[in-house]
């Protein structure tokens, strides 16, 4: 990604106060950068503008001061790889869990995969079990589309399966959502809602920690290492 960003003047129309400075060595590098393809490649590439809060501190408090950034965003990795190429690397190594199918994999990265290594699941087959589960326990569509999200019912029977399963599902169960929006106003749900029945007083979030410690993870990936050690320490 390449972003140019253009700094706003002073309140009578000169430079800002001393903040801004001439790099037109970095405008000289965006600007190569912006041209160095063929005419093929200009495809490959988007060109943004949008509005960046301000870092500097000076602005009066309560008060927001926005930057105009132009971005000139690449969306094919494979133009990447070919510029590690052209600098001469000798080997690139890549590792992960769900890189399969290689074929399209490769296309995708415009390289040769001339070493590939592809290790079974190490899970034995008859431990994992596959499946969609259409309803929650009171058979609300567990539909997780934005139409059905804000709906009360389906977040108290979604809350209501995960109890069951939190249930009789040994040692971890991990719960994936949507966005961390969505899991945010699910576990609000939870802790303020009981579980829509007369007979269960307490809320869905109280039942879930009957059966299992519940570990939110948070928006900042830095924070999950302290999330887990105050679940270990519980």
């Amino acid at each position: 990604m390449l972003c140019f960003r253009f700094f706003p003047g002073g309140h009578d129309g000169g430079p800002a106060r001393g903040y801004v400075t001439c790099r037109l060595q970095l405008l000289k590098e965006a600007l190569e950068k912006v041209f160095c393809g063929n005419a093929q490649e200009t495809d490959a590439y988007k060109v943004h503008v949008h509005d960046v809060a301000s870092g500097f501190q000076h602005n009066e408090p309560g008060e927001k001061k926005y930057n105009r950034t132009l971005s000139y965003w690449c969306f094919d990795p494979g133009l990447c790889m070919k510029e590690f190429v052209k600098l001469g690397v000798k080997t690139i190594l890549l590792t992960s869990g769900t890189l399969a199918p290689l074929e399209s994999f490769a296309q995708e990265l415009k390289l040769p995969f001339q070493i590939q290594l592809e290790n079974p699941h190490v899970i034995p087959a008859n431990h994992v079990w596959i499946g969609v589960v259409r309803t929650g326990p009171s058979g609300v569509p567990l539909n997780s589309s934005y139409r059905n999200r804000d709906s009360i019912e389906y977040k108290i029977d979604l809350g209501n399966a995960i109890v069951n399963w939190a249930r009789i599902v040994p040692d971890g169960l991990l719960v994936f959502f949507p966005s961390y929006s969505f899991l945010t106003t699910c576990i609000k749900a939870w802790k303020t809602m009981s579980s829509g029945s007369a007979a269960l007083s307490t809320t869905v979030w109280d039942r879930i920690l009957r059966y299992k410690v519940a570990v939110e993870e948070p928006r900042d990936g830095t924070l999950f290492r302290h999330a887990n050690e105050v679940r270990i320490h519980q």
